[in-house]
């Protein structure tokens, strides 16, 4: 019992290595497979490990777990296998990540632009006022990025 215990503890520290191991950016969502060696005369689960993997389920670190127990009996093990894996959700979409069309992803920059030509100009400006001439660009540069980005985002979405 006590042997059994601290197997547990040592599955669940490595499962936690593993999930510790996942690179944090990440597009898809990891499922777990375990293969469990089991005595059909003894009652081996390890609650511990399969509540752990229960939280990480529903917290999302998963996405799915399928056990597959083998015994020393057991027959077809291709078949079985091969039943398990089918069973096993995987996350063939990358649920982690979110598409944007070119125009979806400029509406959020579109500040941030406007901000920094603004920010241009009144350095521009700056700089030819520092030759004692009073210059007002009031709106206007050699090149509007705001207005070639926005136009290349519209052509973009319509091709």
């Amino acid at each position: 019992m006590i042997c059994r215990k601290y197997r547990g503890l040592d599955d669940c520290s490595r499962l936690r290595d593993i999930i510790d191991a996942l690179p944090a950016r990440r597009h898809f969502v990891p499922s777990l497979l375990t293969i469990s060696w089991t005595d059909p005369e003894r009652n081996d689960t390890i609650p511990d490990l399969y509540n752990m993997i229960s939280k990480l389920i529903k917290d999302n670190v998963l996405g799915g777990h399928q056990d597959f127990p083998i015994a020393s009996e057991t027959k077809a093990l291709d078949e079985k296998l091969g039943e398990a894996l089918v069973s096993l959700p995987l996350d063939v979409e990358g649920r982690l990540v979110q598409s944007l069309s070119v125009r979806g992803a400029w509406t959020g920059f579109d500040q941030d632009m406007l901000d920094a030509e603004q920010a241009v100009m009144k350095a521009f400006s700056s700089i030819l006022n520092l030759h004692g001439e009073i210059y007002q660009l009031n709106g206007w540069m050699p090149v509007q990025p705001v207005q070639i980005v926005r136009q290349y985002a519209q052509s973009v979405d319509h091709n």
